[in-house]
């Protein structure tokens, strides 16, 4: 791997990735860079601090000086150069950014190492958004994975020509790329599960469903397979996985539900442990569904089930929706233009006998029963990795 040696400051290294961004893409068709006093005036910068851009990208192999004609563009081959160096900024002391988000940088991490590639981990809690983005330009950052954005921090990377995606609990509002979960999708899957077991009291077990994006998405999933039935989850019948006194509230009532969706892998456990406290069973006193990632799956049921039997599990893979994230920042740093999408990453439902059922396609249902309600309409259904000379 070529390793860049932009120097001179963040300025340089600035000009750099704009010049990068704007010939170096493999889209050109120009063999040579504009002439130096055009570029100085579309950056703004003196022709001293281009110079030294330029000889940095030279050093790259990215282009080549030739006297009286100026500097040739070498080739499309700045695919496998660029994003040597990923930013990954979350919130570690958010409520939102937890166990899940964790794993997602574990999953970009090692998906990055197998690449070549480096990722910076960065905490942006009450960081100032012009602070941050100045921060990547000076660690020399490619591109950003946003655990939890917002669109102050969206505007300022995008002034800086930083390329970046959103996933999991960011504003799906945001005009940029998101990753996320199949979270309308598993939830609809879960719920109709139960619903064919014959249960129609359900409970819910885990955040409030307008406390973040994946919160909102999962409730709606729920309950557009209860509409399906005319049924509905009872305010009574919800409670915070934080909360053990409201979950046991819950199952002791007379009134219980008979099923129960616990769908984060925190709500999972505290599902697990609150029927063990009350001497009750799952599978023979109420039925319940959990969610975790496919990693996890196997370490949590050593953690709860042994001895008895497993709960059915959403699960899904971190490691594909880190691909999509490195890909999708590939392709943006080539084509900064590029309309912003939203991605699912498919779950499937693993039943207690080991098997699979179905794998939840985005793609399918997106008639009437599939459909989020209102703007929270899934925008992509699936997604295919890049062909077009890999990710680098």
């Amino acid at each position: 791997m070529i390793e860049k040696v932009e120097k001179g400051g963040p300025r340089v290294a600035e000009v750099a990735r704009r010049i990068r961004r704007d010939y170096l893409n493999g889209t050109t068709e120009v063999a040579f860079l504009p002439a130096e006093r055009v570029l100085t005036v579309r950056y703004g910068v003196a022709r001293n601090t281009l110079r030294q851009a330029l000889l940095s990208l030279s050093c790259e192999g990215l282009v080549r000086a030739e006297r009286s004609r100026g500097y040739r563009i070498l080739g499309p081959s700045r695919a496998r150069q660029g994003l040597a160096r990923i930013a990954a900024l979350q919130f570690t002391r958010n409520e939102q950014s937890g166990r899940t988000s964790e794993e997602v940088v574990q999953a970009l991490r090692r998906q990055c190492l197998a690449e070549g590639r480096q990722v910076l981990n960065m905490d942006i809690e009450r960081a100032d958004p012009a602070a941050v983005a100045q921060a990547l330009i000076n660690a020399q950052v490619d591109g950003a994975a946003l655990v939890w954005a917002d669109e102050p921090l969206l505007r300022c990377l995008a002034e800086k020509g930083i390329p970046c995606v959103a996933l999991e609990n960011s504003d799906r509002e945001l005009a940029m790329d998101h990753v996320f979960q199949d979270n309308f999708g598993g939830a609809q899957q879960a719920t109709r599960h139960l619903l064919a077991k014959g249960h129609t009291r359900l409970g819910w077990i885990g955040p409030a469903p307008g406390t973040s994006a994946s919160s909102r998405e999962r409730w709606l999933g729920a309950q557009s397979a209860l509409l399906e039935r005319g049924l509905a989850i009872s305010s009574r019948h919800c409670a915070e996985a934080e909360s053990e006194a409201d979950i046991l509230r819950m199952i002791e009532a007379s009134d219980r539900p008979t099923a129960f969706l616990a769908l984060w892998q925190g709500a999972t456990i505290a599902t697990v442990h609150a029927f063990s406290v009350t001497g009750l069973k799952l599978g023979e006193d109420a039925d319940a569904v959990g969610w975790c990632t496919e990693r996890a799956y196997s370490d949590l049921g050593m953690r709860l089930w042994s001895g008895r039997d497993r709960l059915p599990m959403v699960t899904w893979s971190s490691d594909a929706l880190a691909a999509v994230v490195l890909d999708r920042l590939v392709q943006r740093e080539r084509n900064p233009a590029l309309s912003p999408l939203h991605i699912a990453i498919p779950t499937t439902l693993v039943l207690p006998n080991g098997h699979a059922g179905a794998v939840n396609e985005p793609e399918r249902g997106m008639g009437d029963r599939g459909r989020m309600p209102g703007r929270f309409e899934r925008v992509v259904a699936r997604y295919r990795l890049s062909d077009e000379g890999g990710r680098g």
